[in-house]
Formats: structure tokens, sequence, C-alpha cells
């Protein structure tokens, strides 16, 4: 299921157990606004997701790459870095999204 859907469940529960209680037009016009308001400025994707650590971007790199992976670096604290030896000597560097886990570029 996507996040934003599962935000926009989450606070439409929220919203109805408020309303009950709060049990006016006016009131519920007034929640709804601030309920679209509040899901536009926090970024649902950044509060579900978790961020991928350095072993598994390195076997994300291996699975483009196989070989031996020689570095793993966090650049910009948003993407890895992973340098990998490949059998016959070639070095890859594969770019991997901390937050996404897929691969931004590959040489």
């Amino acid at each position: 299921m996507q996040p934003l859907l599962i935000y926009l469940i989450v606070w439409s529960l929220y919203a109805t157990a408020f309303t009950r209680i709060w049990d006016t037009g006016m009131n519920r016009i007034f929640l709804v606004v601030i309920l679209i308001v509040g899901g536009f400025s926090a970024s649902p994707q950044k509060l579900l997701a978790e961020e991928i650590s350095k072993q598994q971007a390195a076997k994300i790199a291996q699975s483009r790459y196989p070989g031996r992976v020689i570095n793993v670096k966090l650049v910009n604290n948003s993407v890895y870095q992973v340098k990998v030896l490949d059998e016959k000597g070639g070095m890859h560097i594969v770019i991997v999204n901390k937050q996404s886990g897929n691969v931004e570029s590959a040489n």
C-alpha cells in the first residue's frame, strides 16, 4: 500500500473519531482543512520509509555487478557510493539511493 494512502486512512480515522466528539458542521470543515494542509506539509514517505544500510547498499550493487565490494561510502547523506571489483578486474561504481534503495547510476 502506498505510504500516502496509509497516511490519509489513519488521519481520516482520527478525523472521524474527533468529529463524533465535536459534532458541528463548521468544525468538520475546519478539521478537514487542517488535515489536508498537514498532509501536504508533512512528507509521509519520509515518516514511514526506513533507510537502507551500507550492507544492503552493497548487496544491491553486487546484484548489478557480481564481484567483491571494495568500499561503501555515504555521500551527501542521501546516496551510497559502492565500489565493486568484478571477476575480470574491472571496477564499477554504483550509486544507490539511501531512502529507496534504487540504483541511481552505475558504470
